[in-house]
């Protein structure tokens, strides 16, 4: 008896890559809110918020290191952006972005997702991992 749009589903599928857990538990997400629409389902899964992040990069490259803190911390404490959403959003933002000092940035990224999967502090390793990201910039 769920609602639903053929878009809702595609943008379910993309999101998930095929992990059938992860796709059953946004789908009751989503669902317990209305219909399953590719707006639903991009709100839910925090990917309205995702163009965000690239703002973040831009605010760090931009020697704006406090205000792309409070951004990136914005995103994870008040939308709920995981911490390895958030790192999969600024890789895609970088390779979105010019290549002039890609492979540093995307060395810089992988270095900070391996030491917040070893256990260290997000919080504290996303805040250097921004400060990192200003400083490539500045090396221009």
């Amino acid at each position: 008896g769920v609602k639903y749009d053929d878009g809702g589903l595609r943008t379910v599928y993309d999101y998930t890559g095929g992990d059938l857990r992860h796709a059953i538990n946004l789908l009751q997400t989503v669902a317990s809110a209305g219909e399953i629409s590719r707006e639903r389902v991009r709100e839910s899964a925090g990917l309205a918020k995702s163009n965000d992040v690239g703002a973040v990069l831009a605010l760090s490259r931009a020697g704006e290191f406090k205000k792309a803190r409070e951004k990136m911390i914005d995103l994870i404490r008040v939308y709920g952006m995981s911490e390895a959403d958030f790192l999969k959003y600024l890789s895609q933002a970088v390779f979105r972005g010019e290549p002039d000092r890609m492979g540093d940035m995307l060395e810089v990224i992988a270095k900070y997702d391996y030491r917040i999967l070893v256990g260290s502090s997000p919080e504290i390793q996303l805040s250097a991992l921004l400060a990192e990201l200003a400083a490539i910039s500045k090396r221009r």
